[in-house]
C-alpha cells in the first residue's frame, strides 16, 4: 500500500492533464482502477478528481455517439474509452461500498449508466452491466427509478454470443433480486425465468454461463418464489447437476437457499429425481448451519415418501464420498440410510 500511495498522486495529476480525446486516458483509467481495487477505502482521498473525470469522459463519448448518428465524423466514438471509464466507476463503487449513496448525491452517474446499458457496443454493455450489479448492492434506492430502462437490456442479453455480456447480465439481475426484493423483480421475473431456463437447459454453453444462470434462478427463487416455483420441473434436475461443479462461495449458498424455497413451494418436483439433489448437496463440503438444517428437513420429507428398500438401494448406489458428505452435513446415515440428528442418534421418520 505504501507504494500505491506514492504512485497515486502522479497518476491523478496525469489524469487531470489529459485532454478529452487523449488515448492515454484508457491506460490511466486502468491503472487507477487497479489502484482503487488494491487500496479500497484508502483510495477515498484521491477519488474526487477520478470520479469527475470518469463522468466527464462518459458524457463526452456519449455526446460523440449522438453526433455520429446524425452527421459524418472523422473518427468513430471511442467506446473503448467509455468502457474503461465505466470499469473505473465500478472500482470506485467497490471501494466506497456502503458510502456509495453519498457519492451519488453529488455525482449521480446513474442516468448515464442507464443510457450506456442501451448502447449497441458489447464492450460498453459488458462494463455497464457489471456496474449495475456493483451499484445494486450498495445504492438500490438510487438505481430503482432507472430499472424500467435497464432490466429489459439485462434480460435480452441473458442469451447472447458474447459470454462476458451474458455473465454480467445474469449476475446483475441476481444482485438486483437479492438487494431489491420481490416487488422490484415481479414485473420482470417471468421473462427472465424463461430466458434462464433456456440457458441452463442447453448442453453446449460455457460452464460459467450455466452456473451463473443457475445461481440467478436460485436467487430469483428466494424473492419471487411462487412465480419461479411453477417452472421448477423444467430446470430442477439440470440445475442440481450443474451446481455440483459450481464454486463453493456465498453466491452458491444463496442459490441453494433459493432452491429450498422452490422445493418447499413445489415439493412434488424433488421426488422425481432425488439422487441428483443429494449429489448436488454433497458437493458443498461445509454448508452453513442454517442451510444444512433446511435441507435436512427436505431429505426427511423425501425419505418419508420412499419405500425403505428403494431408499437403501439408491444410497448404496452412490459413491462413498457422496454418502460421507451427506452423513456429515445433513444427518443422512445409519442403517438403511436413516436420518441422523445433530446428536448422532438415529431418528426414524414415520412412514
Amino acid at each position: 500500500k505504501q507504494y500505491m500511495g506514492a504512485l497515486t498522486p502522479p497518476l491523478i495529476h496525469r489524469l487531470s492533464q489529459a485532454t478529452d480525446h487523449d488515448v492515454q486516458l484508457i491506460p490511466i483509467f486502468e491503472c487507477l482502477t487497479a489502484v482503487s481495487h488494491a487500496l479500497g477505502e484508502d483510495f477515498i482521498p484521491y477519488m474526487e478528481p477520478f470520479i469527475v473525470r470518469c463522468i466527464r469522459t462518459t458524457n463526452c463519448v456519449l455526446d460523440e455517439i449522438d453526433k455520429s448518428a446524425t452527421q459524418a465524423m472523422s473518427e468513430r466514438p471511442r467506446r473503448d474509452m467509455l468502457g474503461a471509464a465505466l470499469d473505473a466507476l465500478g472500482a470506485v463503487v467497490e471501494a466506497l461500498d456502503k458510502k456509495t449513496p453519498q457519492l451519488l448525491q453529488t455525482h449521480d452517474f446513474i442516468p448515464l449508466l442507464a443510457r450506456c446499458c442501451q448502447d449497441s457496443n458489447m464492450q460498453v454493455k459488458q462494463s455497464s452491466f457489471a456496474l449495475v450489479g456493483d451499484v445494486s448492492g450498495r445504492a438500490m434506492e438510487q438505481l430503482k427509478p432507472y430499472l424500467p430502462q435497464i432490466m429489459p437490456e439485462l434480460t435480452q442479453h441473458l442469451v447472447h454470443s458474447a459470454v462476458s455480456v451474458c455473465n454480467n447480465a445474469s449476475w446483475a439481475i441476481g444482485e438486483i433480486a437479492v438487494h431489491g426484493g420481490g416487488d422490484i423483480m415481479s414485473p420482470y421475473v417471468d421473462q427472465i425465468t424463461a430466458q434462464l431456463i433456456t440457458v441452463v437447459r442447453r448442453e453446449n454453453l460455457h460452464r460459467s454461463l450455466l452456473q451463473n444462470g443457475c445461481i440467478t434462478l436460485g436467487r430469483l427463487g428466494l424473492v419471487c418464489t411462487a412465480k419461479v416455483a411453477v417452472h421448477l420441473e423444467q430446470f430442477y434436475s439440470r440445475w442440481c447437476f450443474i451446481m455440483i461443479y459450481a464454486r463453493n462461495d456465498h453466491e452458491k449458498m444463496n442459490a441453494f437457499h433459493g432452491l429450498y424455497a422452490l422445493i418447499k413451494a413445489n415439493p412434488s418436483v424433488a421426488m422425481k429425481d432425488i439422487p441428483v439433489l443429494l449429489h448436488s448437496l454433497a458437493s458443498i463440503p461445509n454448508p452453513p448451519k442454517n442451510l444444512a438444517q433446511l435441507f435436512h428437513e427436505v431429505i426427511t420429507a423425501l425419505r418419508q415418501q420412499v419405500d425403505a428398500a428403494a431408499w437403501t438401494t439408491m444410497l448404496n448406489g452412490m459413491e462413498p464420498p457422496i454418502r460421507d458428505s451427506l452423513t456429515r452435513n445433513y444427518g443422512l446415515g445409519g442403517e438403511g440410510g436413516q436420518l441422523v440428528n445433530g446428536t448422532g442418534q438415529v431418528t426414524v421418520p414415520s412412514s
